[in-house]
């Protein structure tokens, strides 16, 4: 796990999960795409929201899930991965308004 300074955008390692002997990783997914491990990412934003990203273990038909919405819940739970938006999150965009 990494996560970036954001004053000096360093990117700077966390911590690291190994997956049990007995279980296998399942579906990783980000942005509602299933991706490699390699290219997996939790992406959160300084107002709180967040990417659609999740990761899933296995163990014959037992999971452990953990995902993330765009609103920067994070979930874990005992059931397969669920599908996620493809959306991006627009954080930080002005938004336009009329007066």
């Amino acid at each position: 796990m990494f996560w970036t300074d954001p004053q000096t955008q360093v990117e700077q390692e966390g911590g690291r999960l190994a997956v049990p002997s007995d279980m296998q990783l399942g579906r990783v997914t980000n942005l509602g795409n299933d991706i490699s491990v390699a290219d997996w990412k939790i992406t959160f934003y300084p107002d709180g929201t967040a990417e659609d990203a999740g990761i899933e273990v296995v163990k014959e038909d037992r999971y452990v899930t953990i995902f993330t919405n765009n609103s920067g819940q994070i979930k874990e739970t005992r059931d397969p991965l669920p599908e996620q938006s493809a959306v991006r999150w627009k954080a930080g965009e002005n938004e336009v308004r009329s007066q």
